[in-house]
């Protein structure tokens, strides 16, 4: 699967600005050569453990990770490939403690990396907590899904300290300089070195236009007058980028499957905005463009076909059009006044 890479995409981005580091600890790619006999007990236990047939598990053992071997894994040595990452001495995880525990900036700095990254997976077992009570984030194997996959709301963003009071306060000065300096391309670009899929770099481009976008005050037009709008706050972004909570004492399961968070509303916006401007070009998109709830069109979606780096870069101007044009402030009020 895709964790590796996503794991050192986290790694990687953490350390283009050492004023927005939140400290994911140090992540390197590692192989593990096995032996011809021993592969054949890893694959043995493998088929064990989950009641498959020897041909079966090895194909399941070889989608596990990135797994190669010079030719076929029964017959010679292979290679597992992932990740290594540093050991870090802490006192337990951030869901053992308040959120009052924690310095403010570590806190803010932690919820920047999660939201241009996309995280999924941000709870509070994932932040483990140094014997200085600083924030240690790890485990980002779900980060940066696929951009289609957001639009449809088949994933979504999970954000622990979305709640916390840290949140909803000012950002320090310095983080929001750092933050309107950060270079979307130049991330792009890293992600690709480290085999990023176009579909996954696309989700971090835009979470992180978002988030320039909204800490960033404008000057909006109402009545003739203009009027400075105020940056959102983190509390703000992840309100936004979250699935919305059902109210189950008026909701059923059912309902609940169909609800998407703004952010992939504004995501399924832009791909409708590119499929009518590039037609042919932009089909990459179709499926989560178009009558988004029909199941055939969402089964189509799950194709192997990316968009080129090009698509991913008029993706990015797209949905900046639709970021200055107000439709996530929109969206955003329409959601907090339900």
């Amino acid at each position: 699967n895709e964790e590796p890479s996503r794991e050192m995409a986290a790694y990687a981005i953490d350390c283009q600005n050492s004023v927005l580091r939140c400290g994911v600890p140090p992540t390197t790619t590692v192989g593990i050569c096995f032996k011809k006999s021993v592969f054949k007990k890893v694959q043995s236990r493998f088929a064990q453990l989950h009641g498959t047939e020897s041909p079966d598990a090895t194909q399941s053992l070889m989608s596990i990770g990135r797994f190669s071997s010079t030719s076929s894994a029964t017959e010679c040595s292979a290679i597992l490939q992932g990740t290594v990452q540093a050991f870090q001495p802490n006192q337990g995880a951030a869901e053992d403690y308040g959120d009052s525990t924690f310095d403010p900036t570590d806190v803010q700095r932690v919820a920047l990396l999660d939201i241009r990254l996309f995280n999924t997976d941000r709870h509070g077992g994932n932040l483990l907590v140094s014997p200085q009570r600083k924030l240690v984030p790890i485990d980002h194997g779900l980060c940066l899904p696929d951009i289609r996959a957001v639009a449809r709301g088949s994933v979504g963003a999970e954000f622990v300290w979305a709640w916390w009071r840290h949140a909803r306060t000012a950002i320090a000065p310095e983080l929001l300089t750092a933050v309107q300096n950060i270079d979307i391309n130049a991330d792009a670009h890293v992600l690709r070195q480290l085999g990023v899929r176009e579909s996954c770099v696309a989700t971090g481009m835009a979470a992180t236009a978002l988030l320039k976008w909204s800490l960033k005050p404008r000057i909006l037009g109402k009545d003739g007058n203009l009027q400075e709008s105020q940056p959102w706050t983190l509390h703000d972004i992840a309100v936004f980028m979250q699935a919305p909570l059902p109210d189950w004492s008026t909701t059923t399961p059912s309902e609940t499957d169909t609800k998407r968070s703004g952010f992939a509303e504004l995501i399924g916006k832009t791909m409708e905005e590119l499929v009518r401007l590039h037609p042919g070009q932009a089909d990459v998109y179709l499926p989560c463009a178009v009558h988004r709830g029909d199941s055939e069109l969402i089964e189509a979606a799950d194709v192997d076909q990316e968009p080129t780096p090009v698509m991913t870069s008029l993706f990015l101007q797209e949905f900046q059009r639709q970021l200055l044009a107000g439709t996530a402030a929109t969206i955003l009020a329409q959601s907090q006044s339900q």
